[in-house]
């Protein structure tokens, strides 16, 4: 049996025993449909510029006023933006290149994009580096690059740090939240033992030098309904109170709601709905963004994903560099309009 099958009889076997074993209020809701696809895309099929051969590790999206800007942890000198999700038009899809300072020379790519409308900015994730922290490049609205800095944040491994992050306004103040790759952010046997799924916030300052900083406000514990081996995917959508959280070890979204405020997440309402399985079998299994899409049949869940890994099964690769539209958990089809909501 795989990795990747153990994992995904946990998920079950977790999902299914849970109510009877797990401390009150913890357990997931039993019985949430699947996601249904809707429709999918190899991202090179809808970005003039970029041909079959080429690749594009997408490792997350962000939602603005109806584009979805992806960027990709193989290209640090590049973002990518989709507004047709079916045809390779160039007048509404491209990319974009990053201006102002040479990012490509410092990083490899980036694990996530988020957008803050108040200043109209965007932000790039670069998961860590030699000196264990992650890296926040900000840029304004056409990329240009405005200030590089760490997070003051220690992680345990250059490889396993953040995966997601999102903007968000507390009391009016720019702050970000990051998404940890591994169980209570570390890595090895700690970081893939289940359950204890966590984020990291952080706010805007100014230091020494005028240049920016990001310090930690307080972790975020997520609830260990949240039963998964790795954590790869961060939404946050405010009107609704929802947060989703997507593995790809376990080929799954989990859902519950937050606390604008905190983003303290409810341990009572949690649900995880697994992506779309053949015989059993995941074959979403490298999601690494997630966005949200207004649809004349509802909310849409957009989720992009990065190249299948060696180990990967075949089915696995046929999704990979892509992007994909499903429909979205229950929750976000009685919320407001959601569009623009996204990040990863």
């Amino acid at each position: 049996m795989t990795a990747r099958r153990h994992a995904l009889v946990a998920l079950a076997v977790f999902v299914g025993t849970c109510a009877a074993t797990c401390a009150a209020g913890v357990a997931p809701v039993v019985g949430e449909p699947p996601l249904t696809l809707v429709h999918e895309e190899k991202l090179y099929r809808l970005i003039p510029g970029v041909a079959s051969g080429d690749r594009v590790e997408a490792s997350g999206v962000a939602a603005v006023n109806g584009t979805y800007y992806i960027v990709a942890d193989n290209d640090a000198a590049n973002v990518y933006y989709v507004r047709n999700f079916v045809d390779k038009n160039a007048a509404e899809n491209g990319v974009a290149a990053i201006t102002g300072h040479d990012v490509a020379a410092r990083f490899d790519g980036y694990e996530g994009i988020a957008y803050d409308a108040v200043a109209r900015h965007f932000f790039l994730l670069v998961e860590s580096s030699a000196t264990l922290r992650a890296s926040v490049v900000r840029t304004d609205a056409r990329f240009n690059v405005l200030s590089v800095a760490e997070v003051d944040f220690a992680l345990g491994s250059a490889n396993k740090g953040f995966e997601s992050v999102q903007a968000v306004r507390i009391d009016g103040a720019l702050h970000l939240v990051l998404l940890c790759e591994g169980n209570a952010c570390a890595a090895g046997d700690e970081g893939r033992a289940r359950g204890h799924g966590r984020m990291v916030l952080v706010e805007h300052a100014v230091d020494a030098r005028g240049g920016d900083a990001w310090r930690v406000v307080r972790t975020v514990d997520l609830p260990a309904a949240a039963f998964f081996e790795d954590y790869s995917a961060l939404l946050l959508h405010a009107a609704s109170g929802t947060l989703l959280v997507a593995s790809q070890v376990d080929s799954a979204v989990f859902a519950a709601s937050y606390d604008t405020a905190t983003m303290a997440v409810s341990d009572a309402d949690g649900a995880v709905y697994v992506l779309p399985r053949v015989d059993g079998h995941a074959q979403y299994c490298n999601v690494e963004g997630l966005a949200l899409r207004d649809d004349a049949a509802g909310v849409l869940l957009v989720a992009v994903s990065d190249k299948a890994k060696h180990d990967d099964a075949a089915v696995c690769a046929e999704h990979g560099e892509s992007v994909a539209l499903f429909t979205a958990p229950r929750s976000l089809n009685t919320s407001p309009a959601v569009a623009d909501a996204g990040g990863g």
